[in-house]
């Protein structure tokens, strides 16, 4: 499957398991604060089929109890976690060349993530890749909500035609957001949701980034 970059202005990138291959760091953080509470741990394939957004939803389907604990503070440790870790990550392999790739080809792109904003900017610029990107943007929280009103005051912010618009990513909220800013999605195995999932929402769906441009 490969796509004519003539046909996009813009692509907008999903950061955690889209650029930066994360997941296993996600889930061991999740691992830790769950045996912290002596909850059972989740296996990889049982957190690829319920993670998701807004993501306390899914941290109340592990087990996490929210009439015990608030889920602020439960983010806040896992925030606190996974920013001790997060040196230890790669981006997923082909991001640098295909980022170069579409430099050249005059395409601007964007990073909008669930992210926290701060944490974000910081983060795209640890792992030397920020000057790829005309935005990053995050959201003003570390609750990992949703990205659906970041994406549309993105597209009116720069006053950009949706038309013209890829939006990469590695879940089904990803391709949520696309749909209501009107832009064409790709979605890519390999980052914090199952194949299955993925395909339950009839994206299209690539399993290394290799296969879009190069």
């Amino acid at each position: 499957m490969n796509y004519d970059l003539k046909k996009y202005k813009h692509i907008i990138w999903d950061w955690n398991g889209t650029l930066l291959d994360d997941l296993w760091l996600g889930i061991e953080v999740l691992n830790i604060l769950l045996q912290r509470r002596r909850l059972p741990k989740v296996a990889t394939a049982e957190y690829l089929d319920i993670f998701d957004f807004p993501v306390m939803d899914y941290y109340s389907k592990v087990g996490f109890n929210f009439a015990k604990e608030s889920f602020e503070d439960i983010a806040a440790e896992y925030v606190e976690l996974y920013y001790g870790r997060v040196n230890e990550c790669n981006l997923r392999v082909g991001i640098s060349k295909a980022l170069e790739y579409i430099d050249i080809r005059g395409v601007k792109q964007i990073v909008l993530s669930a992210t926290e904003d701060k944490a974000l900017k910081k983060v795209v610029t640890k792992f030397g890749i920020n000057h790829h990107f005309a935005e990053i943007r995050g959201i003003k929280n570390h609750f990992a909500e949703s990205k659906v009103d970041l994406g549309k005051n993105l597209l009116s912010d720069l006053n950009i035609d949706a038309s013209e618009v890829l939006l990469i990513g590695d879940t089904t909220h990803d391709l949520k957001v696309a749909n209501e800013i009107g832009a064409k999605c790709i979605l890519i195995t390999g980052g914090h949701q199952s194949y299955r999932k993925l395909a339950s929402s009839n994206a299209d769906i690539i399993v290394s980034i290799d296969s879009i441009f190069l």
